[in-house]
């Protein structure tokens, strides 16, 4: 599906499955990362570096830091460990997003170019 067509067929209806993210889904900050990434903005972000063969999560990188970066940095410092959690929360939302608008995760660990948020990501393609 070529990346215009796809852009008018944003799906956006998505539960994130919260496995073992669920104690920082809940929180006020895993419900405005969500909301940020299930923005139609933030997904055609997210699809159109899967179609340039860039990791996805530095299409939204420079969003995140920007809406949460200082909370983020904080929550760094304060406890590391639950800052990768959150971290890993969203790649897994990310993920969750791209493959219920029709791309397959191709590989992972990926060094992300100049992340904020991001040192490493998933790269993803659109299924034909």
């Amino acid at each position: 599906m070529p990346y215009l067509e796809f852009i008018k067929t944003i799906n956006t209806k998505i539960v994130f499955d919260v496995k073992v993210f669920s104690n920082y889904f809940r929180t006020s900050l895993g419900q405005q990362i969500w909301k940020l990434l299930l923005n139609p903005e933030s997904i055609k972000r997210l699809a159109y570096y899967a179609d340039a063969g860039i990791s996805s999560a530095e299409g939204v990188d420079d969003q995140l830091d920007f809406s949460f970066g200082k909370e983020l940095n904080k929550l760094k410092k304060a406890n590391f460990n639950e800052y990768e959690m959150y971290k890993k929360m969203m790649g897994r939302m990310i993920k969750e997003i791209l493959l219920a608008n029709g791309y397959e995760h191709v590989s992972k660990n990926c060094k992300v170019r100049k992340g904020k948020v991001f040192s490493y990501a998933s790269k993803y393609k659109l299924i034909h």
